[in-house]
């Protein structure tokens, strides 16, 4: 193997996997230090659950890892740690009191780590229900009782290091109480057992109304689990309570409620991996795998030693066993990680499972916004990406997962001949196997078209807000236009009427006068009414059709040829419009530039529509930039996403080219009048 990079010696990484680490260790001592030793109810039980409360650990280290800042990540590997530490002390403390070898500074030790140890385990484990998934608490209305369970850590820790006896009651006397405080202490180790009841049903109900309180259904299923465990837990301690309190308590009762503590682990896997309450499955997979191979290595390892100490009474050499354990876990290191990433991510490789799973999730899918996303989550979940994003352009337009810095490869996306974009991937596990690539691959053409039809989408979605925009932009011109032009045009009117008529009968003259200001201004307005409806629509469009109308004012001009026809196939109104003032701005143009020169025009329509206007003047000027009139026609024709050409025509004029494209060939328009582009009678 290289060398480890900086993001893995980052603290963020290491200490939790120190802590994690610690805990196994820890936990492996506690078991090995089992064989050989007296056994206790106690013992076995505490030792058990410590083995089983490894799961615990692996989840909040996995939490820490893809979130330093999440507390519940924090205390559940902090209880993981303190289960450890409880167990390998108490085991420790009967195997040195029953050889008679302890010593008064290793029995405080080992005290004060039991103490701690359970205090944390209790506490932390309810605090953990509290805090998970966000690391905070529901609302701010339960931190009091976040701070309250802080509190009670306390209080069973000081209670618990001095209390009379160092284990269960009656056992090990402890060195560090006193017959003045042994009392005392063991009466608050008492209250603080019986507020662990309370504690454990706040935490429950603030599971419960984190669950209530969620938004969205997939959080809801995540949590549901989590929910369920919180009050079996709470149940766990209820019962205890209530067994203590007709004198039913048996030892195993206080053990079966940390035992339920890896169903909280369970619950809180589910809701990471299978719901994606956490986007840190590749950090699950890695701690999976190592804690499982953690156990393997331990069950190795006490294997061994029993069997060189059943041969070979009292030969039990740790190096060589150690190193048996190594090489046992080894070869299993490949093949655990790749069944973890199995379970994990959801399935394998197969392709025609995939493509199924694809083609489900495509279906299932709530719009076509949602198709991409989930096909590209299906693939990170089939394949064990950590992260996989697809790129048109170079920008990535939907993405699954967190990019962790590692090694990333690119697949191109084929569509109809051409490659649309890429999609890129950052493996879950140590590189892309050759199998996973191919997948890819074959996959991709199925991707592409995917990512055609979301994009093709999101621009018809585009084009029509930009519709609704320059609706209302007209809509707002035409208002203006009414309002500073017209409005007050007619208010001028209405106010000359009446000077007219309170002269009507005494001044006639000058009633006479007025009207006919006012005609004029009458047909000032009538103009500017007739102006208004032009820029919407030319009437010559409706009247005769777009071939009807270019010709109309060609003739007008004095065009001295026309080869259009008199019927052409529908057109969209826009390019009706825009042709046809493309066509009037440039007939002005030959007729007041070219002289008396004649022109020409040609319009034909296909798979595109080119209008032509050529005309036999001197041509353009040496000098020649484009004006108004020349600026406006390009607009318009890149409006409609066509080209407008300005050139010189051999030997001498000047052919200016609109082309328009359209939506494939159009067929000719059915005979009879009317249609939006015929001519008409």
């Amino acid at each position: 193997m290289g060398a480890m990079s900086s993001a893995e010696l980052r603290p963020s990484r290491l200490v939790p996997d120190g802590l994690l680490g610690l805990s196994v260790a820890l936990t492996g001592a506690a078991v090995i230090g089992l064989i050989g030793t007296r056994l206790t109810t106690t013992l076995w039980l505490n030792t058990a659950g410590a083995l089983l409360l490894l799961a615990v650990g692996v989840v909040g280290r996995a939490i820490v890892r893809s979130a330093p800042r999440n507390a519940a990540g924090w205390v559940m590997l902090v209880g993981s740690v303190g289960s450890s530490a409880a167990a390998l002390a108490e085991v420790w403390m009967v195997r040195v009191l029953d050889a008679g070898r302890a010593s008064e500074g290793g029995l405080v030790v080992a005290v004060v780590a039991s103490a701690l140890g359970a205090a944390l385990l209790i506490g932390m484990s309810t605090l953990g229900i509290l805090l998970f998934p966000t690391g905070r608490p529901p609302s701010a209305r339960w931190r009091p009782v976040a701070w309250g369970i802080g509190a009670l850590v306390v209080l069973l820790a000081v209670s618990a290091t001095f209390g009379s006896t160092a284990t269960a009651p009656g056992e090990i006397p402890n060195p560090l109480s006193t017959r003045a405080t042994g009392a005392a202490f063991d009466a608050l180790l008492l209250v603080g057992i019986l507020l662990c009841t309370p504690a454990a049903v706040l935490a429950a109900l603030a599971a419960t109304t984190r669950f209530r309180h969620a938004t969205d259904d997939r959080t809801r299923r995540a949590l549901r689990l989590v929910v369920i465990v919180a009050w079996l837990w709470a149940g766990s301690w209820l019962a205890a309570d209530l067994a203590a309190g007709l004198g039913a308590w048996v030892p195993w009762m206080g053990a079966a409620a940390d035992l339920l503590l890896p169903l909280f682990a369970v619950a809180a896997w589910v809701g990471i991996v299978r719901h994606g309450l956490l986007d840190i499955r590749f950090v699950v997979s890695r701690a999976v795998a190592y804690a499982a191979l953690t156990g393997v290595a331990l069950v190795v390892h006490g294997v061994v030693i029993w069997a060189l100490g059943t041969l070979v009474a009292g030969w039990s050499p740790v190096g060589l066993t150690v190193a048996v354990a190594v090489l046992a876990t080894v070869p299993l290191r490949d093949r655990v990680q790749r069944r973890v990433n199995r379970v994990v991510y959801g399935g394998g490789a197969d392709p025609a499972q995939v493509i199924t799973r694809l083609a489900q999730r495509l279906a299932d899918a709530a719009g076509p916004d949602d198709a991409l996303p989930a096909s590209v989550r299906t693939l990170a979940e089939v394949i064990g990406l950590r992260h996989a994003a697809v790129e048109v352009g170079g920008v990535a337009v939907i993405s699954d997962g967190e990019p962790g810095g590692g090694r990333k490869e690119r697949v191109p996306l084929p569509f109809a001949g051409e490659v649309i974009g890429h999609l890129v991937v950052e493996s879950g596990v140590d590189h892309i196997n050759q199998r996973d690539r191919d997948l890819l691959r074959r996959l991709a053409p199925h991707l592409a078209a995917t990512a055609r039809s979301t994009l093709l989408v999101r621009a018809l979605r585009d084009a029509r807000d930009g519709l609704v925009l320059a609706r209302d932009e007209e809509r707002r011109r035409i208002r203006r236009d009414l309002h500073d032009g017209l409005g007050p045009t007619l208010a001028g009117m209405v106010l000359g009427i009446e000077h007219a008529l309170r002269h009507l009968s005494e001044k006639p003259a000058v009633a006479e006068r007025a009207l006919a200001d006012l005609h004029i201004t009458a047909q000032d307005a009538v103009a500017e009414v007739r102006r208004l409806v032009y820029a919407l629509r030319p009437p010559a469009l409706d009247a005769l059709g777009l071939a009807g109308a270019i010709r109309e004012r060609a003739e007008q001009l004095g065009a001295a040829a026309f080869d259009g026809g008199t019927r052409l196939p529908p057109l969209p109104g826009s390019v009706e419009s825009a042709t046809y003032l493309v066509a009037l701005e440039a007939m002005t143009n030959a007729v007041t530039h070219a002289r008396d020169a004649a022109f020409r025009i040609r319009l034909a329509v296909g798979h595109e529509l080119v209008l032509d206007v050529a005309d036999d003047g001197p041509g353009l000027a040496a000098d020649y930039r484009p004006g108004i009139g020349i600026q406006s026609m390009r607009e318009r024709a890149d409006e409609l996403g066509g080209t407008l050409s300005i050139t010189r025509r051999s030997p001498r004029g000047t052919l200016v080219r609109l082309r328009v494209p359209l939506a494939g060939e159009l067929l000719p328009a059915a005979p009879g009048p009317g249609g939006p582009s015929g001519a008409r009678a």
